[in-house]
This record gives C-alpha cells, structure tokens and sequence, in this order.
C-alpha cells in the first residue's frame, strides 16, 4: 500500500471510520431535489461537450484543499460533518474546480435562466469571480480517512 501523505478535507452527511477506504456512493444529495438534477443533468452535458474524459460529476468524491472553504460548505449542509483525508498522490486528483460555480448555477436555474456556459466553465476547471478553493475529485480508492 502505497503511504497517504496528501491531506484534504471531505464534507459530507456520511459517517467514514478512521484509516478506512472512502468509496463513492454512486449518488449526489443534488439530486434529492428537482433543481439539483437539473444541475446534475446540466453538469453532465457540459462534461461531455468540455471534458469527456473526465468522470462524471455524480459519483465522483470531492475535496477541498481549504479548511475554511471546507468550512463554508459545511455550514450550509445540514447533519453533516467534515473529515480530514489523506490521498497516495496528487495524481489521483482527476479534476480541479470551483464549488463557487455550483451555487450559481443553482441560483441561475432557480430563476429559471440558462447556466450552461458556467457549466462549461466548471469542466475547463476556471474560477468563478469568488472562488470556493478546490472542490476536487478523486479517484476512488485512493483516498482514506
């Protein structure tokens, strides 16, 4: 096994046993809400058209580099807590983010707008004017608590 020494920050409502494996669960609490599959089906379109080598965005296990951005999330999530995590390597990150991106493409959606160009704009891996630091994805497997 090959030593963990990268250390980010997982939020979520999912209880992790320390030193075990975190799997994907194959689902997103976006898409417990209609406006959140909205996004998840929007985010999907644009990853196919910007990045389609890249995972999906359901599924796929996010981190922040940034504990007061991990933070940030945090708070607006209910019942959810925030791990510290360990990675083998930088090199099982497959892509770099802006969480940022996500809220305002709900809020677009909400308002019953077009967000696609910010989707797109998530899949190039660009900042959004106030970025949230590296919501990141991981290659399952790879990363542990």
């Amino acid at each position: 096994m090959a030593e963990l020494t990268k250390c980010y920050f997982r939020v979520t409502k999912n209880e992790y046993i320390s030193g075990k494996i975190i799997k994907p669960s194959g689902h997103s609490s976006s898409q417990d809400t209609e406006v959140g599959q909205k996004i998840e089906e929007l985010l999907e379109q644009a990853r196919v058209e910007e990045a389609p080598s890249k995972p999906p965005h359901v599924g796929s296990l996010f981190l922040f580099s940034d504990e007061r951005c991990a933070q940030r999330y945090w708070c607006r999530m209910t019942n959810g807590r925030i791990y510290t995590v360990r990675i083998e390597s930088d090199d099982h990150i497959l892509h770099r983010s802006d969480m940022m991106l996500l809220h305002e493409i709900e809020d677009i959606l909400n308002n019953g707008g077009d967000a696609m160009l910010l989707a797109r704009q998530y899949w190039r891996g660009e900042p959004s004017p106030t970025p949230v630091k590296s919501c990141w994805c991981c290659k399952p497997g790879s990363l542990r608590t």
